[in-house]
Protein backbone atom coordinates (compact mmCIF):
# COMPACT_ATOMS: atom_id res chain seq x y z
CA UNK A 1 0.00 0.00 0.00
CA UNK A 2 1.83 3.51 -0.84
CA UNK A 3 2.18 5.54 1.93
CA UNK A 4 0.08 8.58 1.01
CA UNK A 5 -2.96 6.01 0.81
CA UNK A 6 -2.01 4.71 4.53
CA UNK A 7 -1.63 8.16 5.06
CA UNK A 8 -5.86 9.26 3.58
CA UNK A 9 -6.98 5.58 5.37
CA UNK A 10 -5.44 6.44 9.07
CA UNK A 11 -6.82 10.26 8.79
CA UNK A 12 -10.57 8.68 7.26
CA UNK A 13 -10.25 6.66 10.23
CA UNK A 14 -9.69 8.99 12.71
CA UNK A 15 -12.65 11.60 11.67
CA UNK A 16 -15.30 9.20 11.53
CA UNK A 17 -18.66 10.29 12.83
CA UNK A 18 -19.43 9.92 16.55
CA UNK A 19 -22.76 10.78 18.04
CA UNK A 20 -22.73 10.92 21.92
CA UNK A 21 -25.95 11.37 24.07
CA UNK A 22 -26.33 15.05 25.06
CA UNK A 23 -26.24 16.63 28.08
CA UNK A 24 -27.68 20.31 27.10
CA UNK A 25 -30.44 21.82 29.26
CA UNK A 26 -32.03 22.97 25.67
CA UNK A 27 -31.08 22.71 21.93
CA UNK A 28 -28.75 25.27 21.87
CA UNK A 29 -25.78 23.88 24.07
CA UNK A 30 -23.68 21.03 22.12
CA UNK A 31 -22.00 18.74 24.01
CA UNK A 32 -18.53 18.38 23.68
CA UNK A 33 -17.10 16.10 26.06
CA UNK A 34 -17.49 12.24 27.02
CA UNK A 35 -18.74 12.04 30.47
CA UNK A 36 -16.74 10.34 32.81
CA UNK A 37 -19.09 9.42 35.81
CA UNK A 38 -21.12 6.83 36.47
CA UNK A 39 -23.60 9.58 37.52
CA UNK A 40 -23.39 12.04 34.80
CA UNK A 41 -24.69 8.83 32.66
CA UNK A 42 -27.70 8.46 34.42
CA UNK A 43 -28.55 12.06 34.07
CA UNK A 44 -27.72 11.79 30.44
CA UNK A 45 -30.07 8.80 30.27
CA UNK A 46 -33.34 10.83 31.34
CA UNK A 47 -32.48 13.11 28.44
CA UNK A 48 -34.15 11.60 24.83
CA UNK A 49 -32.34 14.15 22.99
CA UNK A 50 -28.82 13.93 21.00
CA UNK A 51 -26.84 16.08 19.96
CA UNK A 52 -23.98 15.85 17.15
CA UNK A 53 -20.62 15.60 17.52
CA UNK A 54 -18.33 17.13 14.94
CA UNK A 55 -15.30 15.50 12.91
CA UNK A 56 -12.87 17.76 14.88
CA UNK A 57 -9.71 18.21 12.71
CA UNK A 58 -6.54 17.68 14.82
CA UNK A 59 -3.52 19.63 13.88
CA UNK A 60 -1.57 16.33 13.84
CA UNK A 61 -3.69 15.03 11.00
CA UNK A 62 -2.56 17.72 8.88
CA UNK A 63 1.29 17.52 10.31
CA UNK A 64 0.95 13.97 9.26
CA UNK A 65 1.11 14.82 5.65
CA UNK A 66 4.64 14.76 4.15
CA UNK A 67 6.68 17.60 2.67
CA UNK A 68 7.31 16.64 -1.04
CA UNK A 69 10.89 15.49 -2.15
CA UNK A 70 12.56 14.90 -5.93
CA UNK A 71 12.21 11.28 -4.89
CA UNK A 72 8.75 10.81 -4.51
CA UNK A 73 6.95 9.15 -7.40
CA UNK A 74 4.65 10.72 -9.54
CA UNK A 75 1.42 9.07 -8.18
CA UNK A 76 2.83 9.79 -4.74
CA UNK A 77 2.64 13.57 -5.87
CA UNK A 78 -0.33 13.44 -6.79
CA UNK A 79 -2.19 11.18 -4.30
CA UNK A 80 -0.43 14.02 -1.32
CA UNK A 81 -2.93 16.57 -3.22
CA UNK A 82 -5.93 14.78 -3.15
CA UNK A 83 -5.49 13.85 0.62
CA UNK A 84 -4.79 17.38 1.21
CA UNK A 85 -7.72 18.51 -0.60
CA UNK A 86 -10.00 15.63 0.90
CA UNK A 87 -9.00 16.45 4.20
CA UNK A 88 -10.19 20.18 3.48
CA UNK A 89 -12.87 19.09 2.60
CA UNK A 90 -14.19 16.67 5.34
CA UNK A 91 -13.90 17.83 8.93
CA UNK A 92 -16.65 19.65 10.46
CA UNK A 93 -17.14 22.74 12.76
CA UNK A 94 -19.30 24.72 14.69
CA UNK A 95 -19.50 28.62 14.95
CA UNK A 96 -19.16 30.78 18.20
CA UNK A 97 -21.75 33.57 17.11
CA UNK A 98 -24.22 33.76 15.14
CA UNK A 99 -24.32 35.52 11.73
CA UNK A 100 -27.79 36.44 10.34
CA UNK A 101 -26.82 38.27 7.09
CA UNK A 102 -23.69 37.57 5.17
CA UNK A 103 -22.32 37.53 1.46
CA UNK A 104 -22.52 33.87 0.20
CA UNK A 105 -20.14 35.70 -2.78
CA UNK A 106 -19.70 38.89 -3.99
CA UNK A 107 -23.42 40.13 -2.84
CA UNK A 108 -25.02 37.10 -5.61
CA UNK A 109 -26.56 35.77 -2.82
CA UNK A 110 -26.78 35.72 1.43
CA UNK A 111 -27.15 33.49 4.37
CA UNK A 112 -26.51 32.82 7.76
CA UNK A 113 -24.77 31.06 9.96
CA UNK A 114 -25.57 29.83 13.72
CA UNK A 115 -24.36 27.95 16.09
CA UNK A 116 -27.07 25.52 16.38
CA UNK A 117 -25.75 23.98 13.06
CA UNK A 118 -22.83 21.87 12.15
CA UNK A 119 -20.71 22.88 9.15
CA UNK A 120 -18.22 20.90 6.93
CA UNK A 121 -15.28 21.93 4.98
CA UNK A 122 -12.93 24.85 5.34
CA UNK A 123 -14.64 27.77 5.59
CA UNK A 124 -12.70 29.56 2.52
CA UNK A 125 -12.91 33.30 2.40
CA UNK A 126 -12.42 34.63 -1.05
CA UNK A 127 -8.66 34.81 -2.69
CA UNK A 128 -6.75 35.08 0.89
CA UNK A 129 -8.24 33.06 3.28
CA UNK A 130 -8.10 29.82 2.23
CA UNK A 131 -5.42 28.23 4.25
CA UNK A 132 -5.69 25.34 6.05
CA UNK A 133 -2.95 26.04 8.57
CA UNK A 134 -4.40 29.72 8.65
CA UNK A 135 -8.15 28.66 10.06
CA UNK A 136 -5.91 26.35 12.41
CA UNK A 137 -5.40 29.33 14.28
CA UNK A 138 -9.05 30.11 14.64
CA UNK A 139 -10.10 26.18 15.44
CA UNK A 140 -10.13 24.70 18.98
CA UNK A 141 -9.11 20.93 18.52
CA UNK A 142 -10.71 19.84 21.67
CA UNK A 143 -14.58 21.33 21.33
CA UNK A 144 -14.44 21.46 17.16
CA UNK A 145 -15.59 25.26 17.40
CA UNK A 146 -14.44 28.18 15.03
CA UNK A 147 -13.42 31.01 16.51
CA UNK A 148 -15.23 33.74 14.07
CA UNK A 149 -15.76 36.14 16.18
CA UNK A 150 -11.89 36.34 16.80
CA UNK A 151 -11.26 35.82 12.52
CA UNK A 152 -13.64 38.50 11.89
CA UNK A 153 -12.18 41.25 14.28
CA UNK A 154 -8.45 39.90 13.08
CA UNK A 155 -9.48 40.21 9.60
CA UNK A 156 -11.91 43.62 8.72
CA UNK A 157 -15.01 42.35 10.15
CA UNK A 158 -17.85 40.91 7.97
CA UNK A 159 -20.30 42.77 5.71
CA UNK A 160 -20.39 45.89 4.25
CA UNK A 161 -20.75 47.77 7.46
CA UNK A 162 -17.74 46.77 8.51
CA UNK A 163 -15.37 46.43 5.42
CA UNK A 164 -13.44 49.30 3.09
CA UNK A 165 -14.51 47.82 -0.78
CA UNK A 166 -10.93 47.75 -2.69
CA UNK A 167 -12.95 46.84 -5.92
CA UNK A 168 -15.48 46.22 -7.96
CA UNK A 169 -16.28 44.34 -11.31
CA UNK A 170 -19.07 43.99 -13.53
CA UNK A 171 -18.95 39.99 -14.75
CA UNK A 172 -22.11 38.22 -16.97
CA UNK A 173 -24.99 40.02 -14.61
CA UNK A 174 -23.65 40.88 -11.52
CA UNK A 175 -21.85 43.43 -10.11
CA UNK A 176 -19.18 41.69 -7.86
CA UNK A 177 -18.15 44.02 -5.06
CA UNK A 178 -14.53 43.55 -3.27
CA UNK A 179 -14.50 44.10 0.27
CA UNK A 180 -10.92 44.12 2.84
CA UNK A 181 -12.75 42.15 4.56
CA UNK A 182 -13.83 38.57 5.14
CA UNK A 183 -16.67 39.48 3.25
CA UNK A 184 -17.18 36.00 1.48
CA UNK A 185 -17.48 32.74 2.61
CA UNK A 186 -17.92 28.71 1.14
CA UNK A 187 -17.47 30.07 -2.45
CA UNK A 188 -13.76 29.55 -3.82
CA UNK A 189 -13.64 25.94 -5.69
CA UNK A 190 -10.84 26.76 -7.50
CA UNK A 191 -9.10 28.46 -3.98
CA UNK A 192 -10.19 25.34 -2.61
CA UNK A 193 -8.70 22.85 -4.64
CA UNK A 194 -5.53 25.78 -5.02
CA UNK A 195 -4.20 24.46 -1.32
CA UNK A 196 -4.74 21.10 -2.22
CA UNK A 197 -2.53 21.53 -5.38
CA UNK A 198 0.34 23.56 -3.15
CA UNK A 199 1.63 21.04 -1.29
CA UNK A 200 3.15 19.97 -4.07
CA UNK A 201 3.01 22.39 -7.22
CA UNK A 202 5.02 25.33 -7.30
CA UNK A 203 4.81 25.81 -10.95
CA UNK A 204 1.50 27.68 -11.41
CA UNK A 205 0.45 30.90 -10.80
CA UNK A 206 -3.34 30.62 -9.45
CA UNK A 207 -5.53 33.73 -9.84
CA UNK A 208 -9.11 32.08 -10.28
CA UNK A 209 -10.50 30.00 -13.17
CA UNK A 210 -10.35 32.77 -15.44
CA UNK A 211 -6.64 32.89 -15.06
CA UNK A 212 -6.13 29.17 -15.50
CA UNK A 213 -4.82 28.97 -18.18
CA UNK A 214 -0.69 27.40 -20.22
CA UNK A 215 1.15 30.51 -19.19
CA UNK A 216 0.30 30.51 -15.67
CA UNK A 217 1.16 26.98 -15.60
CA UNK A 218 -1.37 25.19 -16.42
CA UNK A 219 -0.84 22.37 -18.70
CA UNK A 220 -3.49 21.25 -21.37
CA UNK A 221 -4.66 17.75 -21.48
CA UNK A 222 -4.67 16.23 -24.30
CA UNK A 223 -4.78 18.76 -26.52
CA UNK A 224 -3.33 22.35 -27.70
CA UNK A 225 -4.77 25.85 -28.05
CA UNK A 226 -6.26 26.39 -31.31
CA UNK A 227 -5.14 30.15 -31.18
CA UNK A 228 -1.31 29.89 -30.15
CA UNK A 229 -0.78 32.83 -31.86
CA UNK A 230 -2.67 34.64 -28.32
CA UNK A 231 -0.65 32.52 -26.39
CA UNK A 232 0.68 35.95 -24.88
CA UNK A 233 -2.61 37.62 -24.41
CA UNK A 234 -3.76 35.74 -21.97
CA UNK A 235 -4.30 36.82 -18.60
CA UNK A 236 -5.99 40.42 -17.18
CA UNK A 237 -7.38 42.69 -19.14
CA UNK A 238 -4.65 46.08 -19.50
CA UNK A 239 -3.93 48.71 -21.84
CA UNK A 240 -0.93 46.35 -23.57
CA UNK A 241 -3.78 43.40 -23.07
CA UNK A 242 -6.80 44.74 -24.28
CA UNK A 243 -7.90 41.16 -25.69
CA UNK A 244 -7.43 39.28 -22.49
CA UNK A 245 -7.38 35.95 -23.47
CA UNK A 246 -8.43 33.73 -21.22
CA UNK A 247 -10.11 30.33 -19.95
CA UNK A 248 -13.51 31.41 -21.19
CA UNK A 249 -11.86 31.97 -24.42
CA UNK A 250 -10.05 28.67 -24.41
CA UNK A 251 -13.33 27.14 -23.77
CA UNK A 252 -14.66 28.64 -26.51
CA UNK A 253 -12.26 28.23 -28.72
CA UNK A 254 -11.25 24.24 -27.66
CA UNK A 255 -14.67 22.92 -28.39
CA UNK A 256 -15.07 24.73 -31.43
CA UNK A 257 -12.14 23.12 -32.89
CA UNK A 258 -12.21 19.67 -31.12
CA UNK A 259 -16.16 18.85 -30.70
CA UNK A 260 -17.63 16.13 -28.42
CA UNK A 261 -15.46 13.28 -29.90
CA UNK A 262 -11.78 15.23 -29.39
CA UNK A 263 -12.93 16.26 -25.44
CA UNK A 264 -14.21 12.91 -24.72
CA UNK A 265 -10.78 11.78 -25.88
CA UNK A 266 -9.02 14.08 -23.55
CA UNK A 267 -11.06 13.34 -20.06
CA UNK A 268 -9.48 9.71 -20.97
CA UNK A 269 -6.64 11.10 -20.43
CA UNK A 270 -7.01 12.61 -17.24
CA UNK A 271 -4.72 10.88 -14.28
CA UNK A 272 -5.89 11.54 -10.11
CA UNK A 273 -5.08 15.22 -9.09
CA UNK A 274 -5.35 16.59 -12.58
CA UNK A 275 -8.17 19.51 -13.04
CA UNK A 276 -10.82 20.25 -14.74
CA UNK A 277 -12.12 24.30 -15.21
CA UNK A 278 -15.24 25.71 -16.86
CA UNK A 279 -16.20 29.03 -16.94
CA UNK A 280 -16.27 29.72 -13.10
CA UNK A 281 -15.79 26.62 -11.45
CA UNK A 282 -12.91 24.04 -10.43
CA UNK A 283 -12.33 20.46 -9.28
CA UNK A 284 -10.10 18.06 -8.95
CA UNK A 285 -9.84 14.81 -10.36
CA UNK A 286 -9.98 11.40 -7.94
CA UNK A 287 -10.04 8.83 -11.00
CA UNK A 288 -11.20 7.97 -14.11
CA UNK A 289 -13.74 5.01 -14.63
CA UNK A 290 -13.49 3.83 -18.05
CA UNK A 291 -16.70 2.40 -18.90
CA UNK A 292 -17.31 -0.64 -21.63
CA UNK A 293 -19.71 -1.07 -24.42
CA UNK A 294 -20.83 -4.49 -25.06
CA UNK A 295 -18.87 -5.86 -28.01
CA UNK A 296 -15.83 -4.46 -25.68
CA UNK A 297 -15.17 -0.92 -27.03
CA UNK A 298 -15.08 1.70 -24.78
CA UNK A 299 -18.05 3.59 -24.42
CA UNK A 300 -16.56 7.22 -23.84
CA UNK A 301 -19.99 8.94 -23.56
CA UNK A 302 -21.36 7.27 -20.37
CA UNK A 303 -17.43 6.90 -18.82
CA UNK A 304 -17.39 8.89 -15.36
CA UNK A 305 -14.58 10.98 -13.83
CA UNK A 306 -14.96 10.83 -10.08
CA UNK A 307 -13.87 14.34 -8.67
CA UNK A 308 -12.91 16.48 -5.51
CA UNK A 309 -14.82 19.89 -5.36
CA UNK A 310 -15.81 22.91 -3.48
CA UNK A 311 -19.36 23.82 -5.30
CA UNK A 312 -20.94 27.14 -3.95
CA UNK A 313 -24.44 25.73 -2.53
CA UNK A 314 -24.60 23.77 1.03
CA UNK A 315 -25.80 20.72 0.81
CA UNK A 316 -27.70 20.05 3.91
CA UNK A 317 -27.62 16.51 5.60
CA UNK A 318 -29.86 15.59 8.65
CA UNK A 319 -27.90 14.21 11.26
CA UNK A 320 -29.95 13.43 14.52
CA UNK A 321 -33.09 14.95 16.17
CA UNK A 322 -32.98 17.53 13.43
CA UNK A 323 -29.43 18.51 13.58
CA UNK A 324 -28.17 19.81 10.16
CA UNK A 325 -24.81 19.45 8.44
CA UNK A 326 -24.27 21.97 6.14
CA UNK A 327 -21.21 20.61 4.10
CA UNK A 328 -19.75 22.21 0.55
CA UNK A 329 -17.28 19.82 -0.06
CA UNK A 330 -17.94 16.79 -2.60
CA UNK A 331 -15.17 13.85 -2.06
CA UNK A 332 -17.03 11.53 -4.43
CA UNK A 333 -19.05 13.42 -7.00
CA UNK A 334 -19.27 11.42 -10.43
CA UNK A 335 -19.42 12.95 -13.85
CA UNK A 336 -19.50 11.35 -17.41
CA UNK A 337 -17.84 12.38 -20.22
CA UNK A 338 -21.48 13.69 -21.99
CA UNK A 339 -21.96 16.14 -18.87
CA UNK A 340 -18.54 17.54 -18.58
CA UNK A 341 -18.62 18.36 -22.39
CA UNK A 342 -22.10 19.78 -22.37
CA UNK A 343 -20.66 21.84 -19.69
CA UNK A 344 -17.69 22.90 -21.09
CA UNK A 345 -15.09 21.60 -18.83
CA UNK A 346 -11.58 21.54 -20.21
CA UNK A 347 -8.33 19.34 -18.33
CA UNK A 348 -5.31 20.62 -17.43
CA UNK A 349 -2.12 19.27 -15.43
CA UNK A 350 0.91 20.39 -13.66
CA UNK A 351 4.87 19.87 -14.58
CA UNK A 352 5.14 18.65 -10.97
CA UNK A 353 2.78 16.08 -11.82
CA UNK A 354 4.23 15.03 -15.32
CA UNK A 355 7.31 12.02 -16.16
CA UNK A 356 10.56 13.49 -18.04
CA UNK A 357 11.22 10.00 -18.65
CA UNK A 358 7.93 9.83 -20.29
CA UNK A 359 7.39 10.54 -24.13
CA UNK A 360 3.58 11.94 -23.82
CA UNK A 361 4.56 13.62 -20.65
CA UNK A 362 7.73 15.07 -22.00
CA UNK A 363 5.52 16.86 -25.20
CA UNK A 364 3.26 18.44 -22.42
CA UNK A 365 6.31 19.57 -20.24
CA UNK A 366 8.05 21.04 -23.72
CA UNK A 367 5.23 23.24 -24.13
CA UNK A 368 4.48 24.29 -20.56
CA UNK A 369 8.67 25.32 -20.57
CA UNK A 370 8.10 27.04 -23.86
CA UNK A 371 5.28 29.19 -23.07
CA UNK A 372 4.63 29.46 -19.17
CA UNK A 373 7.82 31.67 -18.30
CA UNK A 374 6.32 35.19 -17.78
CA UNK A 375 4.26 34.81 -14.85
CA UNK A 376 7.20 33.68 -12.60
CA UNK A 377 8.32 37.09 -13.90
CA UNK A 378 5.53 38.87 -12.46
CA UNK A 379 5.87 37.02 -8.88
CA UNK A 380 9.06 38.51 -7.61
CA UNK A 381 8.39 41.89 -7.87
CA UNK A 382 10.43 42.40 -5.09
CA UNK A 383 13.28 40.71 -6.29
CA UNK A 384 15.34 41.00 -9.44
CA UNK A 385 15.78 37.23 -11.16
CA UNK A 386 16.87 36.33 -14.54
CA UNK A 387 14.66 34.59 -17.31
CA UNK A 388 17.16 32.31 -16.87
CA UNK A 389 16.89 31.30 -12.95
CA UNK A 390 13.01 32.22 -13.61
CA UNK A 391 12.97 28.97 -15.99
CA UNK A 392 15.47 27.02 -14.00
CA UNK A 393 13.25 27.39 -10.97
CA UNK A 394 10.30 26.90 -12.81
CA UNK A 395 11.36 23.74 -14.96
CA UNK A 396 12.22 21.29 -11.86
CA UNK A 397 9.45 19.31 -11.36
CA UNK A 398 9.51 19.37 -7.52
CA UNK A 399 12.12 22.22 -5.92
CA UNK A 400 13.10 22.64 -2.77
CA UNK A 401 11.50 25.15 -0.70
CA UNK A 402 13.77 28.48 -0.96
CA UNK A 403 13.18 31.85 0.97
CA UNK A 404 14.28 34.87 -0.69
CA UNK A 405 14.94 38.22 1.46
CA UNK A 406 16.81 41.70 0.96
CA UNK A 407 18.92 41.24 4.09
CA UNK A 408 22.72 41.53 3.69
CA UNK A 409 24.09 38.06 4.17
CA UNK A 410 25.00 37.15 7.47
CA UNK A 411 22.81 39.65 9.21
CA UNK A 412 22.04 38.82 12.65
CA UNK A 413 20.73 41.38 14.33
CA UNK A 414 17.63 44.11 13.05
CA UNK A 415 17.49 47.67 13.11
CA UNK A 416 13.71 48.59 13.55
CA UNK A 417 14.01 50.39 10.07
CA UNK A 418 15.20 47.23 8.47
CA UNK A 419 12.25 44.99 9.65
CA UNK A 420 10.06 48.09 8.61
CA UNK A 421 11.59 47.51 5.04
CA UNK A 422 12.36 43.86 4.89
CA UNK A 423 10.75 41.78 1.74
CA UNK A 424 10.41 37.87 1.84
CA UNK A 425 9.38 35.68 -0.85
CA UNK A 426 9.27 32.34 -1.69
CA UNK A 427 8.91 29.48 -4.45
CA UNK A 428 6.14 28.22 -2.70
CA UNK A 429 3.16 29.63 -2.01
CA UNK A 430 2.70 31.87 1.74
CA UNK A 431 0.09 31.37 3.41
CA UNK A 432 1.25 33.60 6.69
CA UNK A 433 4.50 35.39 8.31
CA UNK A 434 4.38 35.55 12.07
CA UNK A 435 6.76 38.35 13.33
CA UNK A 436 7.44 37.19 17.71
CA UNK A 437 9.44 39.98 19.60
CA UNK A 438 10.53 38.13 22.85
CA UNK A 439 12.50 39.76 25.68
CA UNK A 440 15.41 38.43 27.25
CA UNK A 441 14.10 35.84 29.22
CA UNK A 442 12.30 34.48 26.35
CA UNK A 443 8.89 36.42 26.83
CA UNK A 444 6.63 37.01 24.19
CA UNK A 445 5.85 40.59 24.16
CA UNK A 446 4.61 41.13 20.75
CA UNK A 447 3.04 39.11 17.87
CA UNK A 448 2.10 40.22 14.62
CA UNK A 449 0.34 38.13 12.22
CA UNK A 450 0.53 38.74 8.14
CA UNK A 451 -2.29 37.05 6.19
CA UNK A 452 -1.08 36.69 2.75
CA UNK A 453 -3.32 37.63 0.14
CA UNK A 454 -3.96 36.58 -3.71
CA UNK A 455 -2.06 39.76 -4.62
CA UNK A 456 0.81 38.59 -2.59
CA UNK A 457 1.09 34.78 -2.69
CA UNK A 458 4.92 34.51 -3.39
CA UNK A 459 6.38 38.02 -1.70
CA UNK A 460 5.50 39.80 1.60
CA UNK A 461 6.74 43.22 2.27
CA UNK A 462 6.63 44.39 5.83
CA UNK A 463 5.40 47.79 4.87
CA UNK A 464 2.10 45.77 3.19
CA UNK A 465 -0.92 47.46 5.54
CA UNK A 466 -2.72 44.20 6.37
CA UNK A 467 -1.06 42.22 8.96
CA UNK A 468 -4.36 42.33 11.33
CA UNK A 469 -7.01 43.97 9.00
CA UNK A 470 -7.68 46.29 11.97
CA UNK A 471 -7.55 50.42 11.76
CA UNK A 472 -5.30 52.59 14.08
CA UNK A 473 -6.66 55.91 15.60
CA UNK A 474 -6.56 57.81 12.77
CA UNK A 475 -8.39 54.87 10.39
CA UNK A 476 -5.43 53.60 8.81
CA UNK A 477 -4.70 49.83 8.50
CA UNK A 478 -1.91 48.90 10.60
CA UNK A 479 1.46 47.97 8.92
CA UNK A 480 3.14 44.63 9.78
CA UNK A 481 5.30 46.24 12.57
CA UNK A 482 2.76 47.85 14.02
CA UNK A 483 3.63 48.44 17.97
CA UNK A 484 7.12 47.17 17.49
CA UNK A 485 9.17 50.23 17.24
CA UNK A 486 9.28 50.69 21.24
CA UNK A 487 10.16 46.95 21.88
CA UNK A 488 13.75 47.80 19.93
CA UNK A 489 15.62 48.49 22.50
CA UNK A 490 18.71 45.99 21.91
CA UNK A 491 18.09 43.64 24.58
CA UNK A 492 14.92 42.15 22.75
CA UNK A 493 15.02 39.64 19.79
CA UNK A 494 13.05 39.38 16.79
CA UNK A 495 11.98 35.84 15.05
CA UNK A 496 10.56 35.94 11.84
CA UNK A 497 8.38 32.70 10.22
CA UNK A 498 6.95 31.58 7.39
CA UNK A 499 4.35 29.31 6.63
CA UNK A 500 4.39 27.84 3.25
CA UNK A 501 1.94 25.65 1.42
CA UNK A 502 3.99 22.40 1.15
CA UNK A 503 3.84 22.77 4.62
CA UNK A 504 7.17 23.72 5.98
CA UNK A 505 7.45 26.89 8.81
CA UNK A 506 10.84 27.87 8.21
CA UNK A 507 12.36 30.49 10.36
CA UNK A 508 13.46 33.23 7.96
CA UNK A 509 15.20 35.51 10.57
CA UNK A 510 16.14 35.35 14.29
CA UNK A 511 18.60 37.79 16.41
CA UNK A 512 18.52 41.09 18.06
CA UNK A 513 16.31 44.11 17.35
CA UNK A 514 17.90 46.99 17.30
CA UNK A 515 16.80 50.52 17.87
Amino acid sequence: MKKFRLIALVLALSSLITLLPGCAEDEKTTATAVPQKTEEKKEEAKKPEQEYLPNRLRRADVEAFPIVTEDMSIEDRRQLAIDFFNLQLTFHWTSNMEIKDYHMTYGKSRKKISPLYVYGGIPYQSKGMGSLYRWLEYYDEETAVMDLERAFAENGGYGEENGAMIDQEQRGGYLYKKYRCMMTFFNQCSWGSFWGWARTVNSANFNGTAYMTLTNGFIPVGYTYPNMEKIDQFGVQTANNPTKYDTVDVIRDWNAANGEDGMFKCYAQLRPADLLVSSGHTMMVREVQMKKLPDGSIDYANSVVICLEQPEAWRPEQIVNGKYLYYQGETECPYTFTALQKQTYIPFTFAEFLDPADEGDKKLLDLYTTYAVAPFESRYKLFSFTREEIRAMSGAAVEKSQIFTNLPEGTTALTFAQLSAMNIGSNYTVSDVFVTVKDKDGNVLKENVYRATVASLREVSMTYNNSTWTKDENGNYRTMTDGIQELATGENTVEIRVQLSNGEKPTVFSGALLP
